[in-house]
């Protein structure tokens, strides 16, 4: 099993929270199907249940995979009788942003739901991407009052999500988010070393509670992005060609209408950008590409 892999023996859930009482029932059902887990104790509220595929022995795996689209493949993955994840490693594009074109000699392959995002690939080869973090922006931390910080672990975005009746399981490069759902503009300030031509990347979550996002280059509009979709993905939009002269410039987010998050943005000198693309085609052209 991944839990395995993960050297993960024992998974303890306790059922005593009255508001989480379906998923936790679920998780539960989904728990006593797995052939690999053995409920082992229960104790009034708490469930007990043991990994039979745990090996406390350190493997060297045979293959090394890429994963584009978050934890929900890990769930595709588990359920292949062919996966054999004690001698395959994983690791999810979004969980960091690598660098350093590290891609082309450590992974064997990209997994993916069919949605690749060329983006992913592309900024694991760079090893020159310029990020502009809303995180580090603001302070805040409601959202009713205005854009706010958090990252895609903390029970404020979970219970955000959950009670917008979204499902995401992706990561935010470890970067942060920032969210709101009231109209409000978060600047932010960057420096760029030379002049010359940049391609700026953005990476939002598109949503069925989504609307309107607007993006300020100092002062003057550059893009406005209609967020809502049926999906509820974060996504990475390429802004486009921006002529920059050398030393500091202002970017403001504005959230317009709707429910709306955005990790980060990133830049690139445009001609890496084209070099960082044409790699990452061709990386995927000898690789294996595994569909879920």
């Amino acid at each position: 099993s991944i839990l395995a892999s993960l050297g993960i023996k024992y998974v303890i859930l306790h059922d005593d929270m009255p508001s989480q009482y379906w998923e936790t029932r679920n998780l539960l059902n989904n728990l006593q199907q797995q052939d690999d887990m053995e409920l082992v104790k229960r104790e009034g509220f708490v469930w007990v249940f043991e990994n039979k595929s745990y090996n406390n022995l350190f493997s060297i795996s045979g293959q090394n995979f890429l994963i584009s689209g978050g934890l929900n493949i890990l769930s595709g993955l588990s359920s292949a009788p062919a996966f054999e994840s004690a001698s395959t490693g994983l690791v999810l594009t979004d969980q960091k942003l690598i660098g350093g074109n590290r891609i082309e000699p450590l992974w064997d392959g990209l997994i993916n739901d069919g949605n690749v995002e060329k983006e992913d690939l592309i900024f694991s080869l760079a090893s020159d991407t310029r990020v502009i973090l809303p995180f580090r922006g603001t302070a805040q931390s409601n959202p009713a009052f205005g854009w706010s910080r958090t990252t895609v672990t903390a029970n404020r975005w979970q219970a955000m999500i959950q009670g917008l009746k979204l499902s995401n399981w992706q990561f935010d490069y470890g970067k942060g988010l920032v969210f709101t759902y009231v109209p409000n503009t978060l600047d932010m300030s960057f420096s760029v070393d030379q002049t010359g031509s940049y391609n700026l990347f953005i990476r939002y979550l598109e949503n069925h509670h989504g609307g309107i996002l607007t993006i300020q280059l100092d002062g003057k509009p550059l893009d406005e992005i209609a967020t809502e979709s049926a999906s509820n993905d974060f996504v990475w939009r390429n802004i486009g060609i921006l002529n920059l002269g050398q030393g500091k410039h202002e970017l403001s987010l504005g959230n317009t209408k709707g429910f709306n998050a955005v990790n980060m943005f990133a830049i690139l000198p445009s001609d890496k950008a084209i070099q960082y693309e044409h790699q990452a085609d061709e990386w995927a052209k000898n690789r294996s590409i595994v569909y879920i």
